[in-house]
């Protein structure tokens, strides 16, 4: 065994759905790779990876922080990490500060922003409590990855971070890929959904952040002229009593569909015919990039994280944030997309942001941060 790693989130899920490759990356190198999340699933990993259960809660201002921060600390100082790969705010907050003497030994603090609280447009109140929050904590990191064009260039120019990369977590390519047109009208015929129908695909939580409402204004400006039109919401959350109400007010209740939760995103993404996306803020707009690589078009808001996934008129089309006119527009504009199109939109998304893509940039990282040529050659050879 060459060493021990340690990752790091809020909750497990986050390890399960977005890191799952990076944990096997540094397994097969030789690493014995522990997770420390809340809702541990033992049973989700190999036997040789270890699962710690953390108490921490999603507010940093909860008390069981505290305890939290005690359980990583002591877990740190037994354990001598090699290096600790932490993400989401709560816990790489807590891990950064349990990890504070474990650097002074050699352990190497690695955090992923998944989308810095502070961005061009945010609430005056989250820069003046989140920036220098990361600024003072930037003291104990040693490598930063931002995962948009937007935070790496803010982060490359003010926070007192030795090594910053930009480095997306990627899709899984190996559940998301275009559909043959055989391929779509079976599962259309099996799901349920009319084989005529023009079929947008919006895949969100439930919660006001994702601005559902502009796109059922944008939405009813083309029912009545396109009639075929269907709209599908996968996704749970507060705001599904909210979003019903609407639909029932414009009288969409036979052209807009609420699914909850869908185990099998990647179906869906296959039988559209567009992917739409109306949210106020991404980190880095993964949707988009399911969509993109199952041979849809986009139409979606002009965030920061749809900005670094969506090429201009190439993989989807952008449009400014409340523009309900213009958002119909792109929809328009993304239905319409030729064959070649859309298989250009999957082509660019595998080659920018599939795992299959990342893996051999996180390797080269890695092998950096750990002084492992071998991971590094990996990298070079994948």
């Amino acid at each position: 065994m060459k060493g021990k790693v340690l990752f790091c989130a809020n909750i497990h899920a986050h390890i399960a759905a977005f890191h799952r490759d990076y944990v096997e990356l540094l397994r097969s190198a030789g690493y014995e790779v522990h997770i420390a999340a809340k809702g541990c699933e033992s049973g989700a990993w190999p036997n040789d990876v270890t699962c710690i259960e953390m108490p921490w809660e999603r507010s940093p201002y909860r008390a069981q922080n505290l305890a939290a921060f005690r359980t990583l600390k002591r877990r740190i100082d037994a354990e001598g990490y090699a290096l600790i790969h932490c993400h989401t705010p709560t816990a790489a907050l807590v891990t950064r500060l349990a990890a504070r003497q474990a650097r002074k030994r050699g352990t190497i603090v690695f955090y992923t922003a998944h989308g810095f609280h502070f961005y061009r447009g945010a609430p005056i109140v989250n820069w003046l409590l989140y920036y220098p929050v990361e600024r003072f904590f930037a003291r104990w990191t040693d490598c930063l990855a931002t995962i948009n064009d937007e935070d790496y260039a803010f982060a490359t120019e003010k926070l007192p971070i030795e090594r910053i990369e930009q480095l997306p977590v990627g899709y899984d390519d190996a559940r998301f890929r275009p559909g043959t047109d055989a391929e779509r009208q079976a599962l259309r015929a099996e799901i349920g959904v009319p084989l005529e129908a023009e079929v947008l695909i919006y895949a969100a939580g439930l919660e006001g952040g994702k601005n559902h409402g502009m796109l059922l204004r944008a939405f009813g400006r083309l029912a009545a002229e396109r009639p075929r039109l269907r709209l599908y919401l996968l996704g749970r959350g507060p705001e599904r009593a909210a979003i019903e109400a609407k639909i029932a007010a414009m009288e969409l209740k036979d052209r807009v569909f609420l699914l909850g939760y869908r185990g099998d995103v990647e179906r869906w993404m296959r039988l559209a015919d567009a992917v739409v996306s109306t949210s106020m803020r991404e980190g880095q707009g993964v949707n988009l990039l399911e969509g993109m690589a199952s041979g849809q078009l986009v139409a979606a808001t002009a965030n920061r994280g749809h900005l670094s996934a969506v090429e201009e008129g190439v993989t989807g089309y952008l449009v400014p944030l409340g523009d309900d006119e213009a958002f119909a527009a792109a929809i328009e504009r993304a239905l319409e997309a030729t064959p070649a199109m859309r298989e250009r939109a999957a082509a660019i998304a595998r080659e920018t942001h599939s795992r299959s893509a990342m893996i051999p940039r996180y390797a080269a990282v890695y092998g950096a941060l750990l002084h492992d040529e071998t991971l590094m050659e990996s990298a070079r050879r994948i």
